[in-house]
């Protein structure tokens, strides 16, 4: 998403403010995370939108014994400024303008804006003060983090209606493009228990998020004397005795007991 590229809103896009500890982990932000931002959609001038990503910078700086041209990658570029427009009443905390007029306006605030890029109508969604639409972040939906601190402001008053200030963001070096929000993970063992004689083998199956997944998951065994469980779910019988295997995926697990 260039700088210089004007975005049309048309419900698909949707843009949120965060304090500086809003994410745990930004390049993996949860829906809660995500959602509990201040959606600032219905207050920006997309007429105005500069705010993006551009090419990262890279210097020519080979050393006198380089026998080619070396080239540097510097970090991500990232910033530019977002145009809101100005409330009838800057104490008016009723209105959405006011509050992202009162969150952005001060200079040198740290936090996170969030691009929400594949919002959908059909979505559950809720009016807002001025007839426009909220969205939700759900698991899976696509978002660009961005880590920036507020720069100054500037009004831009031009005719009637057009009522509005510029605020610039400076990047703080974290940027994370196409980043999906995390996905709550639900794994699935086949069977969930099993009586196998010793020196036998069995086979478990396992999906995640109701895909086949059975190479992907880690298998463990609670007692490796009694059962072992091969890396693509195969089961061998040691000796007498009971045993749980555990498929785990990203922290989500699910189990066979073996009798």
């Amino acid at each position: 998403m260039p700088n210089d590229v004007r975005l049309s809103s048309s419900g698909n896009i949707q843009v949120r403010w965060h304090a500086a500890n809003a994410f745990l982990v930004p390049a993996k932000p949860t829906p809660t995370e995500v959602n509990g931002g201040l959606n600032i959609t219905d207050d920006v001038s997309w007429n105005d939108w500069s705010f993006g990503v551009t090419d990262a910078n890279t210097t020519n700086d080979p050393s006198l014994k380089s026998k080619a041209n070396v080239a540097d990658l510097g970090t991500i570029s990232y910033g530019g400024s977002i145009s809101l427009y100005l409330p009838e009443s800057f104490t008016d905390m009723s209105n959405s303008h006011a509050v992202a007029f009162a969150a952005l306006s001060v200079p040198r605030t740290v936090g996170w804006i969030t691009i929400q890029i594949d919002g959908d109508l059909s979505e559950t969604n809720t009016p807002t003060y001025s007839g426009g639409m909220v969205q939700t972040a759900a698991a899976g939906d696509l978002i660009h983090v961005f880590k920036v601190q507020t720069g100054g402001y500037s009004p831009y008053i031009t005719g009637e209606e057009s009522f509005r200030e510029t605020i610039s963001f400076l990047p703080q070096g974290e940027a994370y493009v196409y980043a999906v929000v995390a996905v709550t993970n639900v794994v699935v063992v086949t069977p969930a228990t099993l009586t196998l004689a010793v020196a036998a083998k069995s086979p478990l199956a396992a999906t995640v998020n109701a895909r086949r997944f059975t190479r992907g998951v880690k298998w463990t065994s609670s007692n490796g004397t009694l059962v072992t469980v091969s890396a693509n779910g195969v089961l061998t019988r040691l000796a007498a005795g009971s045993a749980t295997i555990t498929a785990t995926y990203n922290g989500a697990t699910s189990t066979c007991v073996v009798s």
